[in-house]
């Protein structure tokens, strides 16, 4: 069966993630050629929406964002989030962190998916923690009570 892995942002779970030019930045943040080509062995290819190309429903014209960390850092920076001297992370105008946690089944793909996104979203200024979940918790303790911030989960397809 097709499947596909994708991020999901909880707009309730982080009040930062409300913001659609942060989310933008993130999307635009992510390496997602390298993640097909280091963890998925190319054995994958990278989609830009839920419906995989072929099935109803599938929409080719949907907004795109392949990687451009000068685009994502430019958006952040547009909207507030700024890296101060000597600091790592980007802060806005209250002095709040740009904070994000990335949940994720504990399965050595999606925990590898993970320190990708972690390691691309630190280099724009994001301070990331990453939470391993047991399989038999991700339904009932995350996803359904929407228990996350950000969450790398894969779908099986069925047409």
């Amino acid at each position: 069966m097709p499947q596909y892995t994708a991020l999901f942002f909880n707009m309730q779970g982080n009040e930062i993630l409300k913001s659609q030019d942060v989310r933008k930045a993130l999307a635009y943040g992510v390496d997602k050629e390298a993640i097909v080509k280091d963890v998925m062995v190319g054995e994958a290819r990278v989609i830009h929406g839920p419906i995989l190309p072929g099935y109803p429903g599938y929409n080719g014209q949907i907004e795109k964002f392949d990687y451009n960390p000068e685009k994502a850092q430019e958006i952040l920076e547009g909207a507030g989030w700024k890296l101060l001297e000597n600091s790592n992370i980007r802060t806005n105008k209250d002095k709040q962190e740009l904070f994000l946690t990335i949940t994720t089944v504990d399965n050595p793909e999606y925990v590898e998916i993970a320190e990708i996104i972690k390691k691309n979203w630190q280099s724009l200024g994001v301070k990331v923690k990453t939470e391993i979940v047991n399989v038999e918790q991700i339904n009932k303790d995350y996803i359904r009570p929407k228990n996350y911030e950000t969450l790398i989960f894969g779908e099986i397809f069925r047409g």
